[in-house]
């Protein structure tokens, strides 16, 4: 290969790495856009019933989370104030008051999936809360992280038994038969 050819190759390396990154860029802005302009055909979170319930009040929501009943599970509540038949769904940091016909039972190593309306409360003692119309139990859902991690570790045994690390990068190991 001559020393032209050699230019020639790194400026069209260097226009595809541009060409590239403008796509990526390009990529980002129309995720970007597209989230802005289709946030209201998102289920509304649950900060955002409990700062505007009004607006919200008999839409139709999915969460996920985890139902607590514990008193000392919901932060900001005093003891006593909440019902033994109370239950809240804990979903990321906010807890908000459930109810349903039955009392929901937690989920084994997993999550709870709700369904149901935002409810305003009726008078300023109650509070605001999901009346829930199906949920679902995701048992043993968390089980796939540990299984997961086991197998990462066996991939890596693996693969240092075949390879070894040098100053210079990896190189195969030279088995003796």
């Amino acid at each position: 290969m001559s020393l032209k050819q050699v230019e020639n190759l790194k400026r069209m390396d260097l226009k595809l790495k541009i060409f590239i990154a403008g796509i990526c860029i390009l990529a980002l802005v129309w995720l970007c856009v597209n989230s802005y302009l289709n946030f209201d055909k998102y289920d509304p979170s649950i900060k955002q019933f409990l700062s505007n319930p009004d607006k919200y009040e008999g839409k139709i929501a999915s969460h996920k989370g985890n139902v607590v009943y514990e008193k000392e599970g919901v932060k900001g509540v005093k003891d006593g104030s909440i019902a033994e038949e109370d239950m809240y769904l804990k979903s990321g940091s906010e807890m908000i008051l459930i109810k349903y016909k039955e009392k929901i039972p937690n989920a084994i190593f997993g999550y709870t999936l709700l369904k149901g309306a935002y409810k305003k409360s009726e008078s300023n003692e109650q509070k605001n809360y999901i009346e829930v119309s199906e949920y679902w139990n995701n048992d043993y859902n968390y089980v796939k992280y540990i299984i997961s991690f086991i197998a990462l570790i066996y991939v890596i045994f693996v693969f240092f038994r075949e390879w070894k690390l040098t100053a210079n990068g990896f190189i195969e190991k030279i088995k003796l038969e």
